[in-house]
Parts: C-alpha cells; structure tokens; sequence
C-alpha cells in the first residue's frame, strides 16, 4: 500500500501493483488456467475471459509499464539511495515470468518481458556477493536463492535448455549455503531476521542439487527426511503449497529420492543406526566454510562445536546492527545465540525499526564501547577482515570500531576467535582517543545463568572471575577480565516467533569496565565447557 500513489490505508484499484502477495497469486491462476481452461470453456467461456483479464491487469500489464518501475521497486530499476535489491526481485520475477509463459499470446509483449526479467535478475545478481552467502539468513534462502532457482529453471525449461545458467559457480554456491548453514536438529546460523530453527523442503533442496550437481545439496536434502521419533528415513511426499510452481515441482525428482530413503532404510533395517546414515549424508560438508564477500565464517570442529560469526556492512537486507556478532553451539544446544526477529509490525520496516531490541547491537554478542552501541547504515561498517585455519585452532578476526558512531572515540577496536577444541577466546584489543564511559562485553545466551558465588544445579560454585552458563545437558564456563564486573538481563518473551524457537525468555551477560578503565587494552573472554 506505501506503494500507491494515493497513500490511502485502502487498496487502490486504479494502480496495480505487483508484490508478494499479486505475484503468487497470479502465478497460481496462471496454472489453474493452463490446466482447466478446456474444461472452464466448457462450463462457461466467461471464467477463462474474467481470469485471463484479472492476470492481464494486475500482472502482465503492470509489468511491462516503465511507469510503475519505481513503485514495483524489486526490478531494481529504480531504486531510491536507501533500498536495496533482495529476495523481491527473484520471487516476484519468477512468479511474473510463470504468467507470461503460460497466459501470454502476444509474441512481441512475450519476448520482451522475458528479456526484461533477465535485465532484473540482473540485478540481483549484481547486488548480492558472489561468494554464495544468503545475508538475509536461511530463512530466506527459499526466498533468495530457492527462488531465483525458480526462476532459472523456469527459463531453463521454456527454452528447452538454451537459456542455462547452473553451471555457474554462483549459482551453485547460492545452492550450498543452506546445507553448510545447517547445524544440527534444526538449528542454524540465524543472522538478520531470519530464524534460528527451521524445517526445510527436501524438494526444492533436491531439485536445486540435481540442476546444479551438488551431492552436498541432495545428501542434505534426503537427510532432512530422517525421523528421529520413527527411527528411519520418511518417504517423499508431493508439496501441499500455495505456491503453485514449487507443488508442481516437487513431483520432479520425488521417484528419485524414493529410491535413495528405501536404500537406506534397507542400511537401517541391517543394522546400521539412523544417526549413522544420518552423518553419511554429511560427510562432503567442509568443516571450516569462509564467505570472504559477505564476511561469514562458519567452524566445526571434532568436539562438536558449532562456531559461525560475522562482519558486514549494518545496512544489509533485513539487517540488524550485529557487524562482529557471533553464535555457538555445542553438541547441537545453542549456547551463545541470535534471538532473530519478532513478528513483523509498521515499525519493522520503518524508521523505528532500531527501537526493537533484538535489532539493536546491545543485544547481540558484542560490545558497548565507550558508552556508545553500533549504529545502522552502509557506512558502519568492519575493516581488516581476516580467518585462519590450522589443525589445532580456527579462527575469524575483524576491526569493528567502523561500526560505531564519533562519539564513541574508537580509533580500532579488533575482536578476535580463536576455536581450538573445547575452548573457544574471544578477545577484544582497543584503543580509544577518550574515556567518556564504559564498556560493555555483551553476550546473549539460552539457559541459566550463575553468577560468582551461585551454587549450579550440579552443586559447582562458581568462583570469582567466572560466569556458568547451563542448557540442558550443556554447562559452560566463562572466565572474563578481572576489570569486569558481570550482570545478567533477563529478557522476557511474548512473541510466539520467538517463544517457538527460545522458549519463554532469552538472558544477557553483560560485563561492565570502570568508567575510567585505559583507552588502550585487551578484554579476553574465555569460553569452555564444563
């Protein structure tokens, strides 16, 4: 509705606009009628007339007019300084370019949308990083990648094969991210606003797998069907979607992978266990995974941990103001997390959204330095990006100090993690032009917290210069600088998209500096495993 030349609260008919919500919807007419116009003709003439008319005007049509380009923004044509190109422009074009191919009869109009929507992708390709990274997160990678998977075969088939991009290192790249973002029982690197658990769609992971020839991706996609409570593999199943296309889809391969869960199910009916064909169909992900382009780094290591940081820019797509940020899981428990989002509202996407907390750096893993917390835009950004990795250590370091405001006084501020077993470091060398305030190491985590004197529920009391941090079957230990003095905020959660994935609430470590700590220092936090 922002979008309407009237900026009434009401719809107006007269200005059709596409978005997610016209685009699928079209598309799902646009098939309904490929299939059924016969019969619809033999009903009555007039329901194929009223819907090929109501996807004329309200797709076809507003699609080709150079008019609506700025306010059908997700073609990337043109776009105002502060918007960026994201998962709009793939899922609306591979929804329009689906109405075209089945209702358009027109061979010029047909044509030409169909080089315009390769103009448009374009454009997102242009924008994102070629690494393959998602910086919207896994949640959108159905909406990101998954769609412009979409798109491409949707091309690929219209064509008869002539229009082909899979073999395109990006594309296939784009493809894998969601199989080296997974981390174990639904958990995975939830930066932005995407979620920290998810359920998956082993179609769409397949189908991408075979056109770009990843078994990384069509491993995972069969191991998403593994039932734990059943003990084996489940057998594929058509899509119940409302996304047309991707129902469609979902019978492509279905026969395939039918095949692929009876073997081993027939492995498990032998002997063998369900973790372990579980784990077979993991073997080929890299243990250490680095995006030099978006600065994600992802590390596993032998002890089961699960470390994912990352750098940036704080004006990403669906960004949060979280350059330095990081997660961790052990054995498959999240121990430091990314509480995600809330429910969309208005302020979501408006110039409120930074008065949420979870968007805000306070509540992330990072530090208040100087009194001062990071701040959003493109120019906020990490410098001097580096990873290592060595056969008894990993690790990921950044300057942050980019990503806070003047007035924080931060000439460099470089935080570093060193993964080496079950010990992970994080260290934080500053320099500071003034003292104005203190500094503030934040880190958010899900369980109990025990502060220096509390007794833990396995009856250790915990000494002076530690903070417990208990979750299930996982205890850690935090020894952090003796300058520092812990606190805990309890943050209590109402919004059923966050209760789904953490529960009833989340907890913040804080650890305070004097106010007249140096300007110029080290704070080291040591994490490890009890």
């Amino acid at each position: 509705l922002p979008r309407q030349s009237s900026k009434r609260s009401l719809p107006d008919p007269r200005e059709q606009i596409i978005d997610l919500g016209s685009g699928p919807l079209g598309a799902q007419i646009a098939v309904t009628w490929h299939f059924f116009h016969e019969t619809f003709d033999k009903i009555d003439p007039v329901i194929s007339y009223v819907i090929r008319d109501a996807v004329k005007k309200q797709i076809l049509d507003p699609y080709l007019d150079a008019g609506l380009f700025e306010q059908n923004w997700w073609l990337g044509f043109k776009l105002k300084p502060w918007q960026v190109v994201n998962n709009w422009n793939v899922w609306c074009n591979a929804d329009v370019i689906l109405c075209f191919l089945l209702m358009e009869k027109d061979p010029d109009r047909l044509n030409y949308a169909l080089k315009q929507s390769a103009r448009s992708v374009d454009r997102f390709l242009e924008y994102i990083k070629t690494d393959g990274a998602c910086e919207e997160g896994p949640a959108y990678w159905g909406h990101a990648a998954g769609k412009l998977y979409d798109y491409l075969q949707i091309m690929h088939d219209a064509s008869g094969g002539k229009f082909s991009f899979f073999d395109v290192k990006q594309i296939r790249d784009m493809g894998e991210y969601i199989s080296r973002s997974y981390v174990q029982d639904g958990w995975v690197v939830n930066f932005a606003d995407a979620s920290a658990k998810l359920s998956f769609s082993p179609s769409l992971i397949y189908n991408y797998g075979r056109a770009v020839g990843s078994e990384e991706m069509t491993d995972f996609a069969v191991y998403n069907l593994a039932s734990k409570e059943k003990g084996c593999f489940k057998n594929p199943v058509p899509v119940v979607y409302d996304d047309a296309y991707r129902a469609l889809e979902s019978l492509r391969y279905i026969r395939e992978i039918d095949v692929k869960v009876n073997s081993l199910n027939e492995r498990i009916s032998s002997g063998e266990s369900l973790e372990s064909c579980m784990k077979s169909l993991r073997r080929s992900v890299p243990d250490f995974v680095w995006y030099p382009e978006t600065e994600f780094c992802y590390i596993r290591n032998t002890s089961d941990w699960f470390f994912a940081s990352k750098g940036g820019h704080n004006n990403e797509s669906h960004n949060h103001n979280d350059i330095g940020t990081f997660t961790l899981y052990v054995d498959g428990i999240p121990m430091f997390v990314d509480a995600g989002v809330g429910t969309y509202t208005k302020n979501t996407f408006s110039g409120k959204r930074y008065t949420i907390w979870s968007m805000r750096s306070e509540w992330h893993n990072l530090p208040v330095i100087n009194g001062v917390p990071q701040h959003n835009g493109r120019e906020y950004h990490s410098s001097d990006v580096s990873v290592f990795n060595k056969k008894s250590s990993s690790g990921f370091s950044l300057d942050i100090s980019g990503a806070y405001k003047k007035k924080s006084a931060c000439r460099s501020w470089v935080r570093s993690y060193n993964l080496s077993g079950t010990v992970l470091t994080v260290t934080d060398t500053y320099e500071l032009e003034t003292r104005n305030a203190s500094d503030v190491g934040n880190f958010l985590v899900q369980g109990m917290v025990f502060l220096p004197g509390d007794t833990t529920p396995a009856g250790y009391v915990v000494k002076k210069g530690e903070t417990v941090v208990c979750n299930g079957k996982v205890s850690m230990k935090i020894n952090y600088p003796s300058i520092m003095t812990p606190s805990v905020t309890v943050m209590e959660l109402d919004d059923p998209r966050l209760t789904n994935v953490w529960g009833d609430s989340l907890r913040r470590i804080s650890y305070t500096s004097p106010s007249d700590a140096p300007v110029k220092g080290k704070y080291v936090y040591k994490i490890s495993q009890m």
